[in-house]
C-alpha cells in the first residue's frame, strides 16, 4: 500500500510504499534533491568523516597565523605561508653543518694543471680525482694528458697504415671519389678546384674498423674541411654513425646476402 509524504529538500508531495516510510527517515524526489540535502546537512562537523577541522598554527618564518588540518600539523614540524617563506627559512637554518647533505667542511687541494692551492667541498674531492682552477686549466690539462694513447677514443693509431694505404691505392681512391662528386662537398654543396686541399674524402664506413672497404669507391664521399671537422665532432657524431651503418648495410650485408 502506498502512502503520501514530502521531499525532505523541496517539500514536494511524494507517494512511497509503507516499507519506505517505516525504514527511511528522509525521502527525496530524485538524486538532485538528495545531493542538495547532503551538501547542506552533511558538510563540516555533520560529515561522517569529520575530524575536527583546521586548527590554528604559525608560519615558522614570518609568524603569520595559519589554519591547517591536524594531519598536516602532525606530519610536518614546520608550517609555512608558501614557498617564499619556506625558501627563506631553509636559507637561514639549513646551511653548513645543519644541511641534510653536509659532508664536512671544505678541504684543501691543488689544481692538477698549475698547482694553485684550492678549497673544495669534501664530496667533490672524493668523487673527482683531479681538481682545476677553471675551464682554462682544465683545457690545458686535457690537451696534455688526453691525447694519443691516453685519449678515451684511441683506437691503436692509424697514421702508419694510412700512409701505406695511400701508397697502395689510396691516391687513386681519392681521385676517383673527387672526380665522381665533381669536386663538390656533398653536405653543403661548396665547389672546389681540381687540386684544392680543402676538399677531403671521408670514409663512410670507418677507415680503422673496416679495412676491406678502404678502397671501395662507394664508401667514399667528398666533404669540405669545415663539414669534415663537424662530422667528427660531438655534434656530428650521430650523423656519422648513421652514415656508417648505411654504408655497412649497403656494401657488406648486401654482398654477403
Amino acid at each position: 500500500m502506498s502512502t503520501s509524504c514530502r521531499c525532505a529538500q523541496c517539500g514536494a508531495h511524494l507517494t512511497r510504499s509503507r516499507w519506505h516510510i517505516e525504514n527511511l527517515a528522509h525521502h527525496f524526489c530524485n538524486r538532485d534533491c538528495y545531493a542538495n540535502w547532503l551538501r547542506g546537512r552533511s558538510a563540516g562537523a555533520n560529515s561522517p568523516s569529520w575530524k575536527g577541522g583546521q586548527i590554528a598554527c604559525e608560519c615558522a618564518q614570518c609568524g603569520k597565523t595559519l589554519y591547517r588540518y591536524p594531519y598536516r600539523v602532525r606530519a610536518y614540524a614546520k608550517q609555512f605561508c608558501g614557498t617564499k617563506c619556506h625558501g627563506a627559512w631553509r636559507s637561514e637554518h639549513l646551511t653548513g653543518q645543519d644541511a641534510p647533505r653536509w659532508a664536512g667542511a671544505k678541504v684543501e687541494c691543488e689544481c692538477a694543471q698549475c698547482g694553485k692551492p684550492l678549497m673544495r667541498p669534501r664530496h667533490r674531492v672524493r668523487d673527482h680525482r683531479y681538481q682545476f682552477c677553471d675551464m682554462a686549466c682544465y683545457g690545458l690539462w686535457q690537451r696534455k694528458h688526453r691525447k694519443g694513447a691516453n685519449s678515451p677514443r684511441w683506437k691503436g693509431g692509424a697514421s702508419g697504415e694510412r700512409e701505406e694505404w695511400m701508397r697502395n691505392g689510396g691516391l687513386d681512391f681519392n681521385r676517383a671519389c673527387r672526380k665522381r662528386d665533381g669536386y663538390t662537398c656533398r653536405r653543403c654543396g661548396k665547389e672546389h678546384s681540381k687540386f684544392s686541399k680543402g676538399l677531403h674524402v671521408h670514409h663512410r664506413a670507418s677507415f680503422a674498423d673496416y679495412p676491406s672497404l678502404r678502397c671501395e669507391e662507394r664508401n667514399g664521399m667528398c666533404l669540405c674541411k669545415e663539414c669534415h671537422m663537424w662530422l667528427h665532432s660531438n655534434e656530428g657524431e650521430l650523423v656519422r654513425l648513421r652514415w656508417e651503418l648505411d654504408a655497412v648495410h649497403e656494401l657488406l650485408l648486401n654482398v654477403a646476402s
